[in-house]
């Protein structure tokens, strides 16, 4: 197990898809954000955390609530970095439903031979994706410079900013749920998990 922290970033919108993706039914009939946090049990030594949205009202021990409204995923990263008893945290969005819990690990392989980086993401020829990733505590003064802007940095820039690496993944791990289009050809094409 990898020795950190984690949380699930359940804290979208969900606009372009209509509803809650963290509540879509898996083919087990586990949702999204269940599945979420049994991938990081399953990686990890320490706390799971869920971040949730701004107006998210049933606050329980494990939630990260967003402090401001469509700030995007990097609050919940910082408050995890901020909470956290470890220098790094697993992060895992919610609608990522491909991602194993072995990448972690080969995550925090990499990690461990280059102990300066901020953060190590999943990347399939010129598709990354740092919202499935191991960051580092030290990427928390970039992470807030973005925050402090009316309009936050998108994550990609963040990263661009900071030491980081990428291990190489097959892209269908890096499938990514949007819309209700890619739910149902995800569900049709009989990967759902």
């Amino acid at each position: 197990m990898v020795p950190c922290d984690g949380v699930v970033l359940a804290g979208g919108a969900s606009r372009r898809m209509g509803q809650s993706k963290a509540e879509l039914l898996t083919g087990s009939g586990q949702t999204l954000l269940d599945r979420a946090v049994s991938v990081l049990q399953r990686a990890i030594a320490g706390t799971v955390w869920i971040s949730r949205p701004y107006s998210y009202s049933a606050v329980s021990a494990r939630d990260l609530v967003d402090d401001r409204p469509s700030a995007g995923p990097l609050v919940g990263i910082a408050q995890a970095l901020q909470a956290s008893q470890y220098a790094l945290v697993a992060v895992l969005a919610v609608d990522l439903p491909l991602v194993p819990d072995s990448l972690f690990t080969q995550m925090y392989e990499r990690w461990s031979t280059h102990c300066g980086l901020a953060v190590v993401y999943p990347q399939s020829g010129s598709i990354s994706q740092p919202l499935a990733a191991l960051w580092h505590r030290r990427a928390l003064p970039t992470i807030e410079e973005a925050l402090k802007n009316d309009r936050p940095w998108p994550v990609q820039k963040v990263v661009s900013r900071l030491s980081s690496e990428h291990i190489e993944v097959p892209l269908d791990i890096l499938t990514n749920i949007n819309t209700p289009h890619d739910w149902t050809r995800f569900r049709d094409a009989g990967v759902a998990p």
